[in-house]
């Protein structure tokens, strides 16, 4: 039975002296109106972003513009701006600020249409567990009820029902197996049963049959090669059969057979160019060979056909402009035109047209790939 909480509408400050350890833990290694359309022989402009920022958030709106919040600026220290894309005329148009600075957050689209931001890393370089909510129509961002613990790096889940499900992420004290529940409809929350361990630098996913997949990262001992289901009905937690390896700073999607795909992160040999596959029918993992390029903190996206696009990322060597494609129905990787400039940490935001939109990793370029045609545009230089 979940306990539900009560708190503060603006998180305390902890210990800046635990920005240290957050620090070298990452360094280890989101009324309707008609979709805007995109015809191939229309010519395709985009312009740059107003701010260069990573670890931000994106979300797609109902009315098909996107919303960029927060993020790192190019001094690394987290920004409370926030701006919004228009695919239609390519432009970008400030919004207002949020309530606080915060990068390593996670942000979710509300059932009516709002976008709920959580947690991340503060302006004192600390987890918080702040909350606001932006309102698309009005342009403003309202204080919301705040997370039971601070966090950064987690992730939040949408659930049949409505409720959204936190979990994971980096707190006061290092990785958090602590799970918790907002109710939209009721503006309030409650504990949910605690993860079999911690996660953190880890991806998370809503699966076909309403349960949600956690993925690897990171816990207090080390990288993790393990992964866990939550049953929302029950509010338990169950083990799914062992990942091929460990791995954290990775990706996951949902492909359109109902299986879901795991690319790079940084783990042991291989880790950067590994992919594997994950079957909810059976919770057990399957190898699907590598990617032509090694990256972690990369995107990958599930295009309208099927196909998935892996864009940028790290790897040894630093920041990456490599983008390749992913076919099902043939097993097959194949590299396609760079980007014009290396990014990770970075967004890509499938848009209603079936583009999509490439933002942040440090950089104001702006990119978007369109699948009908194979191409690039970019905002330059």
């Amino acid at each position: 039975m979940a306990t539900t909480w009560n708190v503060s509408k603006l998180a305390p400050m902890v210990l800046a002296g635990v920005a240290a350890f957050l620090i070298a833990g990452c360094g280890l290694f989101g009324a309707e109106e008609d979709a805007p359309s995109h015809s191939p022989d229309e010519p395709v402009k985009v312009s740059p972003s107003m701010f260069p920022r990573d670890t931000h958030t994106a979300t797609l709106l109902n009315d098909g513009r996107v919303l960029i919040a927060g993020g790192f600026d190019v001094s690394l220290w987290p920004v409370a701006t926030a701006e919004i894309f228009d695919p239609a005329s390519g432009e970008w148009s400030g919004t207002s600020t949020m309530n606080s600075a915060r990068a390593y957050h996670a942000a979710v689209l509300l059932s009516d249409g709002r976008v709920l931001v959580t947690g991340g890393l503060g302006p004192e370089l600390t987890p918080i567990a702040s909350a606001e909510v932006f309102d698309p129509e009005a342009g403003t961002w309202s204080p919301y009820l705040s997370m039971a613990a601070r966090r950064r790096g987690h992730s939040a889940i949408t659930l049949n029902d409505g409720k959204i499900l936190i979990v994971g992420g980096i707190g006061s004290t290092g990785p958090l197996s602590l799970a918790e529940l907002y109710d939209p409809s009721t503006g309030t929350g409650s504990i949910t049963n605690n993860m079999l361990q911690a996660h953190s630098e880890h991806s998370s996913i809503a699966l076909p049959d309403g349960r949600v997949l956690v993925t690897a990262g990171i816990r207090e001992a080390g990288g993790l090669s393990r992964a866990e289901v939550y049953q929302p009905e029950t509010e338990e937690w169950s083990y799914t059969d062992r990942m091929k390896r460990m791995t954290f700073s990775h990706d996951v999607v949902l492909l359109k057979n109902g299986s879901i795909m795991l690319s790079g992160g940084y783990g042991k040999g291989t880790g950067p160019f590994s992919v594997e596959m994950y079957e909810p029918g059976t919770d057990t993992w399957s190898a699907l060979g590598k990617m032509n390029d090694g990256r972690a903190l990369h995107t990958l996206t599930v295009l309208n056909d099927g196909r998935v696009l892996a864009v940028g990322g790290t790897d040894e060597n630093g920041a990456k402009a490599a983008a390749e494609l992913y076919d099902p129905s043939t097993g097959i990787w194949t590299s396609i035109g760079d980007l014009s400039t290396e990014r990770a940490s970075h967004t890509a935001t499938l848009l209603a047209d079936g583009r999509v939109v490439i933002v942040g990793g440090g950089v104001l370029v702006v990119e978007i790939f369109d699948p009908a045609t194979g191409a690039w545009t970019s905002s330059g230089p």
